[in-house]
Parts: structure tokens; C-alpha cells; sequence
């Protein structure tokens, strides 16, 4: 049986440098069986303040019946945003022009991407952050 999996991961400094917003892109798909609970990508952002994760949550888990789908992509290109406070952060799909999740830090609040988006969230809105990325972890080939 052939299995795969794929972890890449974007890193948002906070301005205060206590601390980072995550975006993780893992990939699953398994050549021997079929159906979206082998086969999926799943979006997820973490939280880390002073060197440990407050918030991790996923955002968007989208399956593919057949591992042969997997090549359509779950979202297109991603751009998060945060107040002029970072006290709020939010994922926008730019092609699609659509909120896929937020993060209030007060409350602690998270949306996904089929969730009921927050009026302060919005693909203009805020001051996009810049990412850096972290090196991925593969693993595959059982």
C-alpha cells in the first residue's frame, strides 16, 4: 500500500517578537484506497506567544474521493491580515476572494472557513503580514 503525506508551513512574526502565527498545509493521500478520509488537504493556524501554542485549529479539511483528484487544489493563494494591533488575524484566499479563517487572541475565538466570518474580517481590510517559510517534513512510501 502506498501512502503520503506532506507538511509545509508558513511563519507570521508578530511585530511585538513574542511570538508567531502559523499556517500549516498538510496533505494526505494513500494510492490503495479511496475516499475523502485517506485522501484530503486540511489547512490549520496555530498561535505561538512566548514560545508555546496558545491556539491551533484547523480552518478548511477538504477530501477527494479518489487519490487521483488530489492534484485540485483545496484553496488559492493565501494572504493573512491582522488589526493594526495583531489582536485579530484572518486568512484570505485571494483568488476566491473569500475569508477562510480567523483568530480573535482576546477571546480566543476561531473560524473556519464554513463558519459565519466576523465583521472585522474582510480580504481588504488590516495590514497584510509577511511569511516566512518553515522547513517542510515529507514522509511517504510505506
Amino acid at each position: 500500500m502506498f501512502q503520503c503525506q506532506r507538511v509545509e508551513s508558513m511563519s507570521y512574526p508578530l511585530a511585538n517578537g513574542r511570538g508567531e502565527l502559523r499556517l500549516h498545509h498538510y496533505a494526505r493521500w494513500n494510492g490503495a484506497l479511496a475516499g475523502p478520509e485517506h485522501n484530503y488537504r486540511e489547512l490549520s493556524v496555530e498561535l505561538v506567544a512566548d514560545r508555546r501554542s496558545d491556539v491551533h485549529a484547523v480552518l478548511l479539511r477538504k477530501g477527494y474521493a479518489r487519490s487521483q483528484d488530489f492534484a485540485k487544489p483545496a484553496h488559492g493563494e493565501l494572504e493573512v491580515r491582522s488589526d493594526p494591533t495583531q489582536q485579530r488575524f484572518w486568512i484570505v484566499d485571494n483568488d476566491a476572494r473569500r475569508i477562510l479563517g480567523t483568530l480573535d487572541r482576546p477571546s480566543g475565538a476561531v473560524t473556519g472557513a464554513e463558519d459565519a466570518t466576523p465583521t472585522w474580517a474582510t480580504p481588504d481590510a488590516g495590514t497584510t503580514l509577511k511569511g516566512i517559510p518553515v522547513p517542510s517534513a515529507r514522509s511517504g512510501g510505506t
